[in-house]
């Protein structure tokens, strides 16, 4: 492992202030700012696009695929798969790749609840790329045990929820069968009974 201060191998860039709406258009580089955080999760596509043969680009702010995007506000952070243009409130960690891997990147980042400032002036130990990349592999498989977890957790409650709401019937039915299996219960216990005074 070697010691390397976080600053010294990242690139960190800020989005740009005014929401550059001029430039949008259908197709091209997608644009996110505070406003479209929310959209990186699962609708991507309705994310305001930027022309890519822009030519004057001094008033906005493109980051590189691997970048790690940062809404400090609200302590999230994504991976960048393509190109985006950054907009208000939104930072971007560019990653040395060849000593810190953009995932790597990303959950040392959530592990910490830091300030970026203070993130920068961090030393931390790296491993080598290859242990990276199997620490990756293996927090990924943690994630998506925990996300479907989740999914059950949920699909619990609206189940609940179901039966609650929409399916009285078969919690009356529930009822009346506990009711009576209680009542085959007592009967066995009785049974039982009977059968160590027949002998």
């Amino acid at each position: 492992m070697r010691q390397y201060k976080l600053g010294d191998i990242v690139t960190i860039v800020k989005g740009v202030a005014r929401q550059p709406t001029h430039y949008f258009v259908s197709e091209g580089i997608p644009f996110v700012s505070c406003d479209y955080w929310d959209l990186l999760k699962n609708n991507l596509q309705l994310l305001p696009k930027i022309p890519s043969s822009l030519q004057h680009e001094s008033d906005l702010t493109k980051v590189p695929t691997g970048a790690v995007l940062i809404y400090p506000s609200k302590n999230a952070y994504y991976v960048c798969q393509q190109e985006y243009y950054i907009g208000e409130n939104i930072m971007a960690m560019i990653p040395c790749q060849s000593i810190i891997l953009s995932k790597y990147l990303f959950y040392y980042l959530q592990a910490q609840s830091l300030k970026i400032e203070e993130a920068i002036e961090q030393k931390i130990y790296l491993p080598r790329i290859a242990i990276q990349q199997q620490l990756i592999a293996h927090m990924a498989q943690v994630h998506a045990v925990s996300d479907q977890v989740q999914n059950i957790l949920i699909a619990l409650l609206q189940l609940e929820a179901y039966l609650q709401t929409e399916n009285t019937d078969l919690l009356k039915i529930q009822d009346e069968l506990i009711e009576k299996m209680e009542w085959m219960n007592s009967l066995h216990k009785i049974l039982l009974h009977n059968i160590k005074h027949l002998k």
